[in-house]
This record gives structure tokens, sequence and C-alpha cells, in this order.
């Protein structure tokens, strides 16, 4: 609402657990301002969490002038179509008139620098940890982590460096009297109740994260102190409960998914680390990584492979390249969920842009369902072609298949080249798809019973995002080696020595 030269906002009337949350942020650390508060806002899809997280940012931006406010996922191109599209332009939640509060409140909006100014002189920047080092020399007071997830526990330690702005001095008195009406006496701009607060915001993880290690912690390892942790799930925001969301949307949810996606990423549960054997088994570490988890680099001169597994729970996509011995080269993995795929693709080719410039393929290719008809426009293969102005090749998927694909990555793990492994894989690019490998990719615990000789299966379980990213390796390895895929026979090259370079 506007009356002459004042503007009066409203936040939103919030969920129980996003005003708790709201609250301890507001109250800060319990050592006072000047100390940091890490605060986490666990919750499974559709509970609210990009609304806590964007109204947070948002009101620390009136509050407090000439802030500067960042907002962050792991890309920048991922936050781009989720968290940086509903701060610009659904900022309704608190108008009855559903007004949006950032256009009444915008001053203008950098596209180049991603900085959006209120009329108080506050800034909002949107940015992602894949080119964290352009924050080298800046200083905010209030941080914001989508996804947190998908980060690392250095990126956070990294963003709290950075959480260093100053207050800025009361522009009436400067030295903070007693009766000054715009500081109270505090002799700052923002006041009393200015707290410094990392704010982190992301679905349930398996409880060997360092999410849960940070946050909640064991008997062993107790977490960190000040460590705040709020959870939630998506059945606290169901309208039957006063809820938000949809009427029927959880129950569409439900039943789609299996049990596991259901207790995490809905019920707010915690995964384990499942019993079984992984699909690829572990291998050789140095230091206690694995030999093939690597810092892996682009080679424009090389062609840049794409595999696409879709979906629009957790669609999937990774880059590949061959080595000039025939090494294996996955260079990065990149999702953004619940996104169609034409959005997904565009959101793709500007990460791609970004981290590998230049990038060149004569083909990409994936799931083969992608061929499949849709009544509402192009399948999914029909739009990669379209975007990406690539051929899309596709292996169908039978038993037999799906096993072969499987055998020719197994193969490459357990051979050599060149003195070193013959799959590398980016560890910092490629976050889900290390955890797959490291067994979260996995068959069934084998039981065995007077009854049934054993329950052993060679088919995976379906244990999402992470047999998801694992089926993208499966396609390019399939349509790369396509006479391996066809003999069901893998080419022979080095014995398997590893050779450790200090």
């Amino acid at each position: 609402m506007q009356e002459g030269s004042e503007i009066e906002y409203r936040l939103p009337e919030f969920l129980p657990t996003q005003e708790r949350f709201r609250q301890i942020v507001e109250e800060g650390h319990p050592d006072g301002p000047n100390y940091i508060l890490v605060a986490a806002y666990i919750g499974g899809w559709g509970s609210g969490k990009s609304t806590i997280a964007k109204w947070l940012a948002f009101d620390y931006a009136v509050c407090y002038p000439g802030i500067k406010v960042l907002i962050v996922r792991k890309t920048l191109a991922s936050l781009e179509i989720t968290t940086k599209q509903e701060f610009l332009e659904r900022m309704t939640e608190g108008s009855e008139d559903d007004e949006n509060m950032a256009e009444v409140l915008q001053q203008n909006w950098n596209e180049k620098k991603q900085t959006y100014t209120l009329v108080n002189g506050s800034k909002v920047f949107f940015g992602g940890l894949d080119k964290a080092q352009k924050w080298s020399s800046a200083e905010f007071g209030l941080i914001v982590v989508e996804e947190a997830s998908e980060t690392d526990r250095a990126d956070i330690t990294y963003l709290k460096s950075r959480l260093r702005q100053r207050p800025l001095r009361c522009p009436k008195c400067k030295t903070g009297r007693k009766n000054c009406s715009e500081c109270r006496g505090s002799g700052d701009r923002w006041g009393e109740n200015y707290r410094k607060a990392l704010v982190l915001v992301s679905n349930h993880v398996y409880v060997e994260h360092w999410l849960y290690a940070d946050f909640v912690g064991s008997a062993d390892e107790p977490k960190r102190p000040n460590y705040e942790l709020v959870e939630t799930s998506s059945y606290e925001n169901a309208p039957e409960r006063g809820g938000y969301l949809p009427e029927g949307y959880l129950e569409s949810l439900t039943e789609q998914e299996d049990e596991t996606t259901i207790s995490v990423f809905l019920g707010g549960a915690w995964g384990v680390m499942p019993r079984g054997t992984p699909v690829y088994p572990h291998h050789p570490t140095i230091t206690g990584i694995p030999w093939h988890e690597q810092d892996v680099p682009f080679d424009v001169d090389r062609p840049l492979y794409w595999s696409l597994d879709f979906g629009y729970r957790f669609p999937f996509l990774s880059f590949h390249q061959i080595g000039p011995r025939g090494q294996w080269r996955i260079l990065a993995e990149y999702t953004v969920p619940k996104t169609q795929t034409a959005t997904f693709l565009r959101s793709a080719q500007a990460f791609a842009q970004e981290n590998f410039p230049g990038w060149h393929a004569p083909w990409c290719c994936g799931d083969p369902a992608g061929w499949a008809e849709r009544s509402e426009g192009p399948n999914d293969a029909q739009t990669v072609q379209q975007l990406l102005g690539l051929p899309f090749r596709s292996i169908p998927s039978t038993e037999e298949t799906k096993r072969n694909r499987r055998r020719v990555v197994v193969a490459r793990f357990e051979q050599a080249v060149g003195g070193g492994p013959s799959i590398v894989v980016d560890r910092k690019r490629c976050p889900r798809l290390c955890e797959a490998l490291r067994g979260l990719y996995h068959y069934p615990d084998v039981r065995t019973s007077s009854f049934v000789r054993s329950n052993y299966t060679e088919l995976p379980v379906e244990r999402h995002p992470h047999v998801d990213v694992a089926h993208t390796v499966e396609y390019f390895a399939a349509n790369m080696w396509v006479e391996e895929m066809r003999t069901g026979k893998t080419r022979s090259i080095d014995v398997f020595q590893p050779v450790y370079n200090m």
C-alpha cells in the first residue's frame, strides 16, 4: 500500500514452522550481533522453503537500509529459474491485492550484475557458487543459500568469511545520542535489532551428508555449536491443515514416487545409507578420496557430449569428454528439480556457456523414453534436438541393454589408462554422481531363506536422485561404445594397476 511518499508492506502469514524459523534468525547468535548465526530450514517439496528464504532476504533489505544481501545456489543458471524468479516476480504473499512488493520497492534492476536495488539503497545480489571468487572482496549483511544440499561444507565456510558488512552510521546523529529518533541511541542506521545470519534452505538428505553432520550430529560427533536447525515436511503446507498447496498436489506426488522418495522429499525424514552392493564398487583411494574423483579440466578442442535423463521431478544431465588416450572424463552434472524439459535445457545451456565456453559436439544422447509421443507438444527428444541443434541418440532399454551398459561402465572402473584411472569424475561439479558411485546407487541387500534361495536381482534400486544421474552416465556409455553394447564384451586396455602420483 502506498500513501504519499511512504510505502507500507506486510509480511505474509507464515506457516508455524516458518514463523519459528524467522524468529530464530531475528534473535541471532546468542553471543550478540557481532557473531554469525548459521540457520537451516530443511523441508520437503512444497513446504515453503523458497517462500521463507525470499521473505527473510526481502525483510532484511527493507528494515536495514543500505544492507547488501546475497542469494546463492550452486549455479547461477539454476538459481535464475527458481528463487530469482520468485523474488523478482512473486513477492505477493504479504499483499491483500496480490501486489508484487519487489516491483513496488524497486529502484532498479541491473541484469549484467544480477543486482536488485531497493528505494532505500539496499541491494540484493544473485549468484552461483561455481563462480564464488567474484565475491572475494565483497561484504554482505545477510547470505541466503538455496538448495544447500548441492553445496559443499567448504562453500559455507567461504560464505561466512563474506558476512562482515558493517552497519551504516546513523545519518541523523552519527554518534548515537540517547534521544535520537533515527537510531534510538545505537549510533548506526540499522538499530539494535540487526543480527548477522547465514541462512540455508534444503530438502532432507541422507545421514552421511555434511548437512546432517553439522546440524544434527551424532553421539560421537555432536553438531556444530550455534548451528540452528528447523525441520518441516510437505504435509504442513497441505490445504486441509491450513496450508497453501493446491488441492490434490501431495496426493499426486505420492502416487508417482517410491517409498524412500516420499519419506525423504515429502515426509521430512533423513535418508540412510542403504544396505546392498554398489553397482560400481569402491576403488583405491588417495588420502581417503577415490582415485577416480579428480579435478577434471575442460578441453575446448574436444567434443563435449551431453547425456540426459528426462523427468519432471529429477531431470539430470551430465557432460562428458574423451581424452587423448581414451580416458573417459565426466566434467559436470546438472539438475533443476521440478522443471519441464525446455526450461531445464535453456538453463543448462547457460550453465554450459559459463563453465565450458566454446563447447561443441557431434551429437547428444539420453533416455530412449524421450522419444515417447506427447499430446501437448513435441516429445523430449525433439525438444533437445531443436534447442541444442544436435541429433539425439538413444539405445532402446531392455533388460539386456541395461545389463550391458552397466558392464561397459564397470569395465572402465576396473581398467587403467596411461598409469591412471580410465574414468575420472570431477569431484566438485559432480556431487550427486560421486555419492552414487560410493554406494547410493546400489543393488538390494541379498537375503536368503529356507523358502527362497536368494532375493538377488541384477536390477539396481531406484533411489532418487542418484539413480537418475547414474543413468545419464550409462546412456553415454551405451551410445559412445555401441559395439561393446551390442556384443556385451568390453574392449581390452591397461591392466588395473593403481599408480599414486602424490
